[in-house]
């Protein structure tokens, strides 16, 4: 029985693997490279609960325990442009839906509060390639998210047929404190078969030279083209972020498409 199974794990893992041996993915390129010139679009839809539970008092002085619960979901829309082989422009409008949930338990008795909050927020960013023939291709970015956060970064990127391997380092300064953050990111891109590419990828925010609760996130992704032409994709994405002592997951799925 114990080889049966085993014999079925090898023989699902090579077919998810085995056409990235073939020399029709070598050398792999990063999707956003392809080609002088191109225009890309992507929609996205996210799903963000968080909780937390603890104490404190009301203002009548009562002491209570709570539970508190956001259900947020993230809707937004990107766009960006590349040209000239080295030069890229992206901007992105997010809407924010939270719900948020509290129950209070007193003594003797229990209360309970419910609120819904919206908002909406843009980000942009100009990135550009230093050496888009070398190895690393290393690039420049700099970027600014609403209202008040604005960014600066240097990433690389190494083609190892059929991995790209992605590393970003980045200093983000806010007008709230704590004003400077850094920020670290890796990223391994799996190229499994001419449609379908595995992404895992982790992140983390530090502040400096100042009290703030660092934060970190890994992420899962698998993508997959919808045409033949790879003009349009399908990406299913779970993110586990922590921050502090709390944690939680945000499943998300995007569509991107792309046009030379």
């Amino acid at each position: 029985m114990k080889r049966a199974v085993l014999l079925i794990l090898m023989g699902l893992m090579w077919f998810v693997v085995g056409g990235a041996q073939t020399p029709a993915f070598s050398p792999i390129r990063l999707v956003e490279d392809e080609g002088e010139a191109q225009f890309s679009w992507t929609v996205s839809l996210a799903y963000h609960p968080q909780g937390s539970t603890g104490a404190g008092y009301d203002t009548l002085g009562k002491f209570y325990t709570f539970v508190r619960f956001a259900d947020q979901w993230q809707s937004s829309l990107s766009m960006s442009w590349s040209f000239a082989s080295c030069h890229k422009i992206g901007t992105a409008l997010i809407q924010n839906t939270t719900a948020h949930y509290e129950r209070r338990q007193y003594a003797s008795s229990v209360s309970d509060e419910t609120f819904t909050s919206r908002g909406i927020s843009h980000s942009s960013y100009y990135e550009y390639r230093i050496a888009p023939g070398s190895a690393l291709d290393p690039r420049f970015r700099l970027s600014y998210r609403s209202p008040s956060r604005f960014g600066l970064a240097v990433s690389v990127n190494r083609i190892l047929d059929p991995v790209v391997l992605t590393a970003m380092v980045g200093l983000e300064h806010s007008y709230e404190r704590p004003f400077n953050w850094v920020d670290v990111s890796l990223s391994a891109g799996l190229v499994a078969n001419a449609r379908l590419t595995f992404t895992a990828s982790s992140g983390m925010a530090v502040p400096v030279e100042d009290a703030g609760l660092p934060s970190a996130s890994i992420g899962l992704c698998a993508r997959y083209s919808l045409g033949t032409d790879g003009g349009l994709y399908l990406s299913v994405q779970t993110t586990l972020h922590m921050q502090g002592q709390s944690s939680w997951i945000a499943p998300s799925v995007s569509i991107r498409g792309r046009h030379p």
